[in-house]
Formats: structure tokens, C-alpha cells, sequence
């Protein structure tokens, strides 16, 4: 009875009459199946309240009697896995769920099969490379080999191919037998757009940037021989609301742009949006998309996201920040705190960087070398002699989370070296190797970066756009891959739904669309290694 209790409280989220229904209970009195619920309780109740560790100990102490028992312990090892964003682990739990436990649950085991589906699209693309070709589970390596061939599939008629060649061998899989609604919607629902409208600055300050953006959409669409008719409008010096009313009139389904922030807005407060537009920025912080419009760009929160979860995986809870003074550090440092105090970790020191030259004062603040010494002088003030003296470090730091510019960021190594932390691991966003020269990389040695697939990876396509363009090499060349990968998002209807379990590994990031229409960019990783960038796999579990 009390176990009921606490499962009705629970169901109408009153986490403390729950708890105290399962407090009045000593599980030494509980039978097997008793027992079970009791501990599996305590441990939804703990993630409920994001309390990870008792979670687990609640878990480890869980021992499922029988077939359903099991099916359930998987499904909340799934809950904490995903509550903490261990995306592969909860994929493979949900992986063990069997399907024959309680026949004809249809529409419970479709909704596994999604839940499934989702963790497995959202944990890194190099493992889920890996885990294709090494899980040795059959039922669970095939979950994996599609992915992997959806992540390898640059269009959308690849992709359809890759499923019907996945189902013939797999037709009694779980995902064959239940498809995810990501994979119905590639096979049957989505209609590519036969008409593209492009609104791009092509002449004016931001012609540069509008034409790598237009050449690496152009450089997609002709890699994949697609039959799209494309448009394209400059929007330099242009109403927004006259060249989207043009697009339309002209027979576009869909809008690509603009991409310049004022633009951007300017397109969200449109009344009525009949075609729907993928622009290549973001709206500013607090204002809300309306109906039709999606967000895709290179935003450096999305970087931030990326290193708090990096850092944490890598078992370091407590990090310093250095960052500039520039509004994309600040927003950087910003999304980093919340992410990294979410996982639960803890940001001991922020230290800020006005200009190069200042480096070293900076990171001496940071990490109290400077109040060590200040101590020291203080005490032979007081014995009217010097004593013998070496300066320390604080003790409590674990890595260094680095959001400056290239020529801030290349004084790091030294000045760590200097007050007594050349051990600690630095992370930073790829600002950090903008423009950087094999010599500039060299004082960067041991950097772990986030980067751009298009930087890390080998790319067919980044062959054919070097080879067009004389100018991709330069700092144009991420706006290459975002046209890219504007194309590709065009190509794949299905992604463009808010929340939709699908995700593209593109050249700018493993890519899914959140609540709110935005596009999610999960970046690569690169270690910076004898002055080049090396591809750094991601943290197994």
C-alpha cells in the first residue's frame, strides 16, 4: 500500500508525500518484487529531484525478479542517462527493452522505439561510427549501423536508399517493426522544396560573406545533382519584406536567410509568413520566433554547451574561465556556467582579458599566484626578514575553459607555464584558431578545441569548394560550410519540425532542430598536436 502511495504521489508530482511514503517502508520486510519497485522508486524519485548520485545508489541496489521488471529497471537507467545527457548510454539501455515481454503493446513499444531512436541521433557521430562496427549485440549493433548510414547519406535520396537497404536485412528490428517517425516521414512524407529562394548580401559591406555563404549552398546543391530551381536575391540595401514577398511570388517553398542579424529580426516581424524561412543567424536573446521561421547559424553557445559537457566527461568539475571582454566571450561564458552548473560542476574563478599584453597578470589573478605572493611579502614585512618562499597555485582548479581571441589565447600556454599550471588541460571555442598559421597553432600545443567537422575530418566536398575557390582557406571558410549545410537542411524536410528525433552530421556540427525552430550544432573536437589540428574522439562512457 505504501509502495502505491508512493507511486500516486509521484504520478502527481508530490516528490515529498512520495518520499515519505517510501521513508515509512524498511525494505528488509519486502519480497523480490517489492523490493524491486521500492529501490526503483527511490531512484526516479532522486532523478526527479537531480540528485544523480543517490539515483544510482538507489540503481545499483535494484535486482529486476523477472522479464517486465527488467524492461522497467531499463527504462529508468534510461531516465538517468538522459538526465545527465549521456545520450549513448540511455540508447543502449533502451536497447535491452525486450519486445515480446507483453504482447500487443503497440503503441507502448513505438514509443520506446522513438525514445530509442532519439538518444541514439544525439550521441556523438564518431561513436556512433564506432559502436556500428564494434558493439557485438546484433539487435543493438544494427540500431547503430543506421545511423551510421544516415549520418554518411548527404542527401535525401541517399538516405532513402540506406534505409531500404538497412530494412532488407533487419525486417524483425524493432525500428523495422515500429519505425521511428523520422524515418517514415525520409521514406514517404517529406517533399523535397523544387524552388529555393537564397536571400543573401551579395554587394555592401557584407558581400564577401553573402557570396561564400551562396558558393558553399551552390557547391551542395551541385554535389548532390539536385533538381531544385534556386533564387537568388541580394538583400543589400533591400526591404526584407518586399524580396520575401518577391520569393514567394516567384514560387518559392522555401526561404534560405538573410544573414545578418538586424535581418533577421526584421524577417520575424513579418505577419504572415507563407513560405517558411531557415535564416543564417539568430534572433537576440528573449525574442520569440513566430510561426514558420527556423534559426541556423555558427553560434558560439553552441560551442559553450559543447566544452561544459566535454570538461565534466573528462572528469573535471572545477574549471577557471579566461575570456575577453568582447560580447561573444560574454555570451560564450555565460552559456557555459548555466550548461556546466546543470551537469554540476562549478566555476571557481573568472578571470577577464582587455588585451594581450595583460595575459599573464590575468591568469596570476585567476589562479591566486599573486595573493601567494602577496602573503609572502605581507609575513616578511611582519619578521623584518625574507624568508625562503615559492609561490603556489591555488589547488582547487581542474582545467582551464579559455573564450579569447587568437592572439589572447596563444600567450595561454606560457603564462600557465609560468605561474605554476602547465598541467591543466585548456579547452576553448575554435575563435581561438582563427586564422591560424602551423607556427600559431604551435603555441597552442595541447589545446583541445571545438571545430568545425569541415576543419577536422576529411570532406569530399571541402575538396571540391578548395579547389573552386581561391578564398576558402581564409576566415570565410566556416561560411562555406554553413552554405553547405544550408543546403543540406533544405534537402531534408524532415528535420525542420521543432524537436524532430532526426539529425544531420553536416560540416558544421552533428545538427538537430530544438523547440523553438532553432538548429542545435553539436561541433567536432580537435587536439592541437606539433602545431596542427587533430581529431580528438569523443569520451566513451
Amino acid at each position: 500500500m505504501r509502495l502505491s502511495a508512493a507511486e500516486s504521489f509521484r504520478a502527481a508530482r508530490d516528490a515529498r508525500q512520495a518520499a515519505a511514503a517510501l521513508e515509512s517502508i524498511d525494505p528488509a520486510r519486502l519480497d523480490a518484487a517489492n523490493k524491486f519497485a521500492y529501490y526503483n522508486m527511490r531512484a526516479l524519485l532522486a532523478i526527479d529531484a537531480r540528485d544523480y548520485p543517490a539515483a544510482k545508489q538507489a540503481l545499483a541496489l535494484v535486482v529486476p525478479p523477472d522479464a517486465p521488471s527488467r524492461n522497467t529497471l531499463a527504462l529508468t537507467v534510461a531516465d538517468l542517462a538522459e538526465a545527465e545527457e549521456r545520450f549513448e548510454d540511455a540508447a543502449i539501455s533502451l536497447m535491452t527493452y525486450s519486445y515480446s515481454a507483453h504482447a500487443g503493446e503497440d503503441a507502448q513499444f513505438s514509443i520506446i522505439v522513438e525514445r530509442t531512436w532519439s538518444d541514439v541521433n544525439r550521441t556523438p557521430a564518431d561513436r556512433i561510427s564506432v559502436l556500428a562496427y564494434q558493439t557485438q549485440n546484433a539487435n543493438a549493433a544494427a540500431w547503430w549501423k543506421l545511423a551510421d548510414a544516415l549520418q554518411r547519406s548527404f542527401d535525401l535520396d541517399a538516405e532513402r536508399t540506406a534505409i531500404n537497404d538497412w530494412r532488407r536485412s533487419h525486417r524483425d528490428h524493432p525500428a523495422s517493426r515500429w519505425p521511428p517517425g523520422s524515418l517514415v516521414a525520409i521514406e514517404n512524407g517529406v517533399a523535397t522544396p523544387t524552388q529555393i529562394a537564397l536571400l543573401l548580401p551579395l554587394s555592401g559591406p557584407l558581400a564577401n560573406a553573402g557570396q561564400a555563404v551562396r558558393d558553399g549552398f551552390m557547391a551542395g546543391f551541385y554535389h548532390a545533382a539536385s533538381k531544385a530551381r534556386i533564387h537568388v536575391y541580394d538583400t543589400n540595401g533591400a526591404s526584407l519584406a518586399s524580396l520575401y514577398e518577391q520569393a514567394g511570388t516567384d514560387g518559392a517553398q522555401l526561404v534560405i536567410g538573410p544573414l545578418d542579424k538586424q535581418s533577421v529580426v526584421d524577417i520575424n516581424l513579418l505577419p504572415y509568413r507563407r513560405v517558411p524561412v531557415l535564416a543564417l543567424n539568430y534572433l537576440p536573446q528573449g525574442v520569440a520566433a513566430g510561426a514558420g521561421l527556423f534559426q541556423f547559424g555558427l553560434a558560439i553557445e553552441d560551442e559553450a554547451h559543447a566544452i561544459a559537457r566535454r570538461v565534466y566527461e573528462d572528469g573535471f568539475p572545477r574549471v577557471a574561465i579566461i575570456q575577453s571582454d568582447l560580447d561573444w566571450s560574454e555570451r560564450a561564458a555565460e552559456s557555459f556556467r548555466a550548461k556546466f552548473a546543470q551537469l554540476g560542476g562549478a566555476v571557481v574563478t573568472v578571470g577577464t582579458i582587455q588585451d594581450a599584453r595583460g595575459v599573464t597578470e590575468v591568469v596570476g589573478n585567476a589562479l591566486l599566484v599573486s595573493a601567494s605572493t602577496e602573503r609572502m611579502e605581507a609575513l616578511a614585512k611582519t619578521l623584518g626578514s625574507k624568508p625562503e618562499f615559492t609561490a603556489r597555485r591555488r589547488s582547487d582548479l581542474d582545467a582551464l575553459v579559455v573564450l579569447t581571441d587568437p592572439a589572447q589565447a596563444r600567450a595561454l600556454n606560457s603564462a600557465m607555464a609560468f605561474h605554476f599550471a602547465g598541467d591543466v588541460p585548456i579547452y576553448a571555442t575554435s575563435q581561438a584558431t582563427t586564422n591560424a598559421s602551423s607556427n600559431d597553432l604551435s603555441d597552442l600545443n595541447g589545446f583541445r578545441i571545438t571545430e568545425l567537422p569541415w576543419q577536422v575530418f576529411p570532406s569530399a566536398i571541402r575538396t571540391e569548394v578548395e579547389s573552386a575557390f581561391s578564398n576558402s582557406h581564409t576566415s570565410l571558410s566556416p561560411l562555406y560550410a554553413l552554405g553547405i549545410d544550408a543546403f543540406r537542411l533544405s534537402d531534408r524536410a524532415d528535420l525542420l519540425i521543432p524537436n524532430s528525433s532526426g539529425r544531420l552530421l553536416g560540416e558544421t556540427g552533428q545538427l538537430q532542430v530544438s523547440g523553438g525552430g532553432v538548429v542545435a550544432r553539436e561541433p567536432a573536437w580537435a587536439l592541437v598536436q606539433h602545431g596542427a589540428l587533430v581529431a580528438l574522439p569523443t569520451v566513451a562512457p
